[in-house]
C-alpha cells in the first residue's frame, strides 16, 4: 500500500496498491490493507518463495528467480521487465 505519484484510477479511486505475476502481467489495486502484520525491510536483497527482493533507497524490485521477470517500484511508479 502506497501514495503513488499519477496512479491510474481503479473503481473510482486512485490505485495504491500494484501486484506482478511471474509471467510480468501488472495489475493496479484500490484498497486498504487494514491492520495485517507488516514487516519493515532493510536496504538488503532478499529471497522468498521463488522471488529476489533488492530493496534500496531509490525503490525495490522483485524478480521471479524461474522467468526473470518482475517489476521496479517506489513511490514514483512501477517499472514491469
Amino acid at each position: 500500500e502506497s501514495d503513488f505519484t499519477n496512479p491510474p484510477i481503479i473503481n473510482d479511486e486512485p490505485a495504491n496498491g500494484v501486484e506482478v505475476t511471474a509471467e510480468g502481467s501488472v495489475r493496479w489495486i484500490s484498497g486498504n490493507l487494514g491492520a495485517i502484520p507488516t514487516t519493515t525491510i532493510d536496504y538488503s536483497v532478499y529471497h522468498a518463495v521463488g522471488w529476489t527482493i533488492d530493496a534500496s533507497s531509490s525503490g525495490t524490485r522483485f524478480t521471479n528467480d524461474g522467468t526473470g521477470h518482475g517489476m521496479f517500484i517506489s513511490t514514483e511508479g512501477v517499472e514491469v521487465f
